[in-house]
This record gives structure tokens, sequence and C-alpha cells, in this order.
């Protein structure tokens, strides 16, 4: 995942309060769009699904390509219905905390079988919203179904008289070779056990092994096809037998490569393991043999490993072994980017440096835009407040209601206003793939810049050719850009869209939901539990610590390891204050609100920021996705979730947040005229190929 990624809650208060996600349907396959391993699409009637990297291949067009067919979209999935038979547990395999499990998809957890919602992974089946209870299990007794009727049964006068010598015979059993191998393929000159392996068996006369007889032999010492027949018999005349065909092959003659003390390159660019190999064919050296990829691999699949990777052949010549070769060199991007820049190169980097966007001009933004008579009064049940500690549901999340602090206090979020405005962040990509981006952090008061991320492609030389975009995000200018109504629509865009992420339902069936936004500053789920969620251990610079859980957290619930790390890093430029430390985000609410203005303001390419829409300093390319709908509230919603094509006059989540924009505009004197609150006619943001 190298987007930053929020997770929505819709919360109902009272009598009973759940998360609420319904699974997306595949969506059609289409040639511009980039596809990740496990992404699955609908071409042609039935599903696909992405097995690796993959742009304007056909699904189904190569049965050794990119895509696996994983269903008819329209065939009877039987799997999916209750059939009112109790599962079976060997039919089903047990739940495994490291297993994705995709809508649909079933999975044994202590002797009951669960079924995921939608895309999960690493949440105990039992403790979390994503899997629904299916049944217990129940083993089957084969002895039933074998059963016959009393009168199927032949009686004694059907059966034909047996002589002693049958009756012996029945009632012994031949004897078992095991281990015999079809056909062996060995080298002449090595060491041959024909025994080796080789076991019998027998029912009445227990391990046979040692009375197994070999017939024919094998020569070592010469290339050629022989054959062994093994056999065995027991102590009541029964035999078993087996043949193996033994090749003996000639000893090949390696030459090897000659090591040149002068060529410090090899024939071929080392493989690195930071790098992904999105070429097929390319050719790279690793230890002294060439491999070639045959499709897209991912950075760290190590050539000798196999798929993608196939071995070409030994390297004309050979360098010096050093580990180092393989790897990437960590202070060369250090040296460039982690250093105190000069006046003059802030000015050139980042356009100089804005005292309109500076913290000390951020202290009364706020007071300018709401009072905080207004913000309590839209707020009154926020998390912490008097009367979200007198609200009778409340107490059944936090029994120590009382001890709470007020996380979404006025304060604490002109505090985050002030903070968050010492900090520029400059985020680059590349056109047409936009998923190899890198982030710049500046300190605006010590002038201490960091390379906070960058994608292990960012720089190929395979991307020469390939447009740089850049933007430049001053956190500073959250509420600072353009007239008065621009900034007090952004302010409404804004707390609308937490309130949601926070809140969305009626308290005790007494107070509008209008009301009831920031009531949580948790993931509803994790509440109280000591569950653990949202973790990704591999294929992310931001690795978890054991321990730990990343649900979602804060105003615009933060989840999953890899964002809380790079959310810790360009806010702290350290991420490990977040990784090592999770529950801090519930426990601070200036950080909370901190976190929510750093997912408002950042750039996420494909996407612009919420702030760039919303106060329509956006620049679309022409013809664009949603250009036509820069300036509008409803764009945000699309950035933050995804949710195109739903109108505001509904009971949904954008219902939900047009409904609290209306509100907080209206509250704060804000002209709203004519403009698209909802995402009805909007599409999500993809990837744009340069040739638009």
């Amino acid at each position: 995942m190298k987007k930053f990624c929020t997770k929505t809650m819709a919360c109902v208060l009272g009598a009973s309060m759940m998360i609420s996600s319904s699974a997306l349907a595949a969506p059609e396959w289409t040639a511009d769009s980039v596809y990740t391993a496990g992404n699955q699409v609908c071409y042609d009637g039935s599903i696909y699904e992405a097995q690796w990297w993959t742009q304007n291949e056909k699904p189904g067009s190569d049965a050794w390509g990119a895509w696996k067919k994983i269903s008819n979209e329209n065939a009877d999935n039987t799997g999916d219905r209750d059939t009112g038979n109790t599962p079976n547990e060997a039919d089903i395999p047990q739940w495994d905390s490291a297993t994705v499990y995709t809508g649909g998809k079933q999975a044994v957890y202590n002797n009951t079988v669960y079924e995921a919602l939608w895309w999960v992974q690493g949440e105990i089946p039992s403790q979390s919203a994503a899997w629904k209870e299916i049944g217990a299990i129940e083993a089957t007794d084969p002895a039933e179904t074998d059963k016959s009727t009393e009168t199927d049964k032949p009686t004694e006068s059907d059966k034909p008289a047996e002589t002693d010598k049958q009756a012996e015979t029945e009632e012994n059993e031949a004897p078992v070779l095991t281990g015999v191998q079809a056909s062996i393929t060995v080298t002449v000159g090595d060491a041959f056990d024909a025994l080796n392996g080789i076991a019998a068996t027998d029912k009445e006369d227990g391990d046979l092994t040692k009375s197994i007889v070999i017939s024919g032999s094998v020569d070592m010492e010469k290339a050629g096809t022989y054959e062994l027949i093994y056999s065995v018999e027991d102590s009541k005349g029964l035999t078993a037998s087996a043949t193996c065909k033994v090749i003996v092959k000639e000893a090949e003659t390696v030459t090897p490569p000659i090591t040149d003390p002068d060529k410090t390159a090899p024939p071929h660019p080392f493989w690195l393991d930071y790098k992904n190999y999105p070429t097929k064919d390319t050719m790279v050296y690793y230890k002294g043999k060439i491999y070639s990829n045959k499709w897209y691999s991912n950075a760290g699949v190590k050539p000798d490993s196999g798929d993608p990777w196939v071995l070409v052949g030994d390297a004309e010549w050979t360098v010096p072994e050093d580990e180092k070769n393989y790897q990437k060199n960590e202070n060369a991007d250090s040296n460039i980017f982690n250093k105190v820049l000069t006046d003059g190169e802030i000015d050139e980097l980042y356009g100089g440096i804005n005292e309109a966007y500076s913290p000390e001009a951020a202290l009364g933004r706020l007071e300018e835009l709401i009072p905080k008579s207004s913000y309590e009064e839209l707020f009154p049940y926020r998390f912490g407040s008097e009367n979200w500690k007198n609200c009778p549901a409340t107490k059944q999340y936090y029994p120590n209601a009382d001890a709470m602090p007020d996380y979404f206090s006025y304060e604490n979020l002109q505090e985050a206003l002030h903070t968050l405005s010492n900090t520029i962040i400059k985020v680059q990509w590349y056109e047409g793939s936009e998923w190899c981006y890198r982030l710049i952090r500046l300190n605006k008061t010590t002038k201490e810049q960091k390379l906070v991320y960058s994608d292990p492609s960012f720089g190929e030389d395979w991307l020469d050719a390939t447009k740089l975009c850049t933007s430049v995000c001053d956190y500073g200018s959250f509420l600072a850009d353009g007239d008065l109504n621009t900034r007090k629509r952004e302010l409404a865009g804004f707390l609308a869209n937490i309130s949601h992420e926070t809140g969305g339902g009626t308290i005790d069936g007494i107070v509008d939901e209008s009301l009831s936004g920031l009531y949580f500053n948790e993931e509803v789920g994790f509440i109280g539990s000591d569950a653990i969620g949202y973790v990704q251990g591999s294929d992310t610079a931001y690795l978890p610590v054991e321990g730990k859980s990343y649900h979602g957290r804060g105003p615009i619930q933060l989840s999953y390891n890899y964002n809380y790390g790079l959310c810790s890093d360009v806010l702290f430029g350290d991420s490990s204050i977040l990784l090592n430390d999770p529950d801090k985000l519930e426990q601070d609410g200036v950080l909370g609100f901190m976190t929510g203005i750093w997912f408002w303001m950042t750039p996420q390419p494909p996407k612009p920021s919420c702030h760039q829409v919303i106060t329509g300093i956006w620049e679309p390319k022409k013809g664009g996705a949603n250009a036509q709908y820069n300036g509008n509230f409803g764009l945000t919603i699309i950035i933050i979730n995804n949710e195109a094509g739903q109108s505001e006059n509904g009971t949904g989540a954008v219902a939900r947040r047009a409904k609290y924009y209306r509100i907080f505009t209206d509250k704060m004197g804000a002209d709203i005229t004519g403009e698209h609150c909802d995402t009805v006619g909007m599409t999500t943001f993809v990837q744009q190929t340069a040739a638009q």
C-alpha cells in the first residue's frame, strides 16, 4: 500500500452500536488501470484476480499471464448459500493470522466456521466485525453412511462352503511396498543405495523390510538406463512387487567463470534487493550468474529463488563477491536530502517560506472563522465533554468516562493548527506511475530537510522519459487560502467529514445525529479490547511493532501501521513515535487533530488533497477524472472514502457528510449556493496515463 488510507466508521449510538462496511463488487477491467497482486476485476462475464503487477493485459488472454480466473460472474456460488447442513472441518482451512481473506472466504477457528465479509487479515474471527459466524464443526461418521440394512446381508444358507485353505487365504492380507519411485536420476560416480527410503510392511507379519529382494543391478560407473524390481513375500505366501527405472547420467563438466580483479562491474547490472523490476526480460547479475525475469518482480525477490526469475547461465566474468553489491547505499539519498538548507535553497526548492502560513499567523485563524461558543454548540456531545460524560450511552463503552479529557476541544484544534504550521511537505511522483512517489519534509523553523519516504523504484533509468510531478504542501495554509467564505467552507468541510468518521448516529434516540459528531476517538470494535488489527507485516517501509494494534484512531480514523509510520515521519520526522506507541493517538487530542489535518492537506497521487479541491487551487489535467467538480465539497468525499455516485437525499454516508456540511456552513454564515455537496456524477480517481 503506497497511498494514505482511512477506514470509515459509521456508528449508531444507544441500544445498539456497530461499524458497518460493505464489500465492493469487482470493478470492470480497464486497459489503462494498474492492478497489483490480489486486485479483482470483472471481464467478459468472469471474475479474475491479479497475481502480480499488471497493466493493459486482458484477463484470460494468456494462460501464463498475470490474471487468474476466479469464477464466472453469474455462476451459482453454492459455497455462499446456507444449505442447512452443518459445516465439515475437512472442507474448510484453519484460520491463519498471516493469510489474507476476501469477502466470502471461510476459515475454521475454535471448531467454528466463520466467513469473511470483506478484505481482512490478522483479525481474530470471534472478535472482529469483518467475520460472520456460520456454525460449529460437526464431524461425520463414515460408518453410519456405509451401513446396510439387515435384509441385504446374505444368510448362512446363501454362502458357499469354504475350505480351510480358502478361509486362511481370505484372512491374510498381502504385504505393502513403500518408497519405490517409478524412476530416479543419478550421476556417474555418485553413491547409490537401492534400499534408501524403501520399506515393506504386512498386517499380519509386521515389518518385512529385511525380506525385500531386489532383482537387477546398476553400474554407477557407466551412464545408461537400468531396471530394478523390488519384491517381498509374507509368511502365507502372498507377495508384492514394484519396478524402478534408474537413469545414470554423465557428470556435467563445469567451467568456473573467471574472476577479473580489474573489473568492478559485472557484465550485467547487479540485482538490487530494494528495486522492483517491472519490465520482463530484464537481465541481472547475482552471485556469478545471470538471471532474467519472466514478469514483474517485487523488490526483495532473489533471482535464485525461482519465479519470476529464470537462470540464463553463468556470467562471462565475475567480480569479488560482497553482499553490499546487492543492497542500497543508504547514505546516497541521505547526503542529498537530509541537511539544513540555506534561505537560497529554500527559495529554489520550495518557493520560499510564506509568512502568511507561519505558526504565529495560525494562532488567531480559527477564532476568525468560528468562535469557541459556536464550535461547542455544534459538538455538545464531543468526546470528553460534560454532555458526553453524562450521556447514558457513554457508560457502556467507557466505565471511567468521568476521567476522560475533552479530546476534541476548541483549544486542541487551535494548537494543532499552530504546531503543524511549522511543516512543509513536498510530494513528487511520476505521471502515469503515481504509485512511484517520494515525500520530503522541511521544518520551517530549523530549516532541516529530511527524505521521509521514497519508493524503491524512484529515480530508476526506465522512468527517465516519464514526467516528474511535484506538489508542495505548506500545512500552515490550512484555513488560510482564498477569501473569507472559502476559508469558512474549508473548515466546515473538514469538520463535516471528521464528524461522520467519529459519530453519525443518534444518542439514546433523543439527540439528533446532527449533534453527535466527534463522539468517538477510536474505532468502536476496539474500545476496551486487547484485540490487534490493521497490521501489515511485509511489503512496507513501516513495519509493525509486535503486540501493537493499528486500528482506527483520531478524527480521521488513521488505520494500518504503514499510515501510522508515514504520518509520524511527516509530523515528527521520526516514524518510531507512532509505530512504537499507537495508543498515543487516542490519548492526545492535539495529536489527533494533527493527523486529521495531515490527511486533509497532503496530496495522494493520483488524488489531489481535500484542501486543494475545496479551495479550488487544484489544477487538474484537461479531461482528467472529476476535473469539472473542482471547488466542490462532494469531491472531498471521493478523496477520503471513494464513495462515488451517491446522492445527499438519502440515509447513507454521503448523505450524512453532506448534512453536516450544510449545518456547519449555515452556522458559520458561509454561502454554498449551487455547490455540489454529494458525489452524484463523480468517479473515483484512477491513475492517468502520460498519453492523457
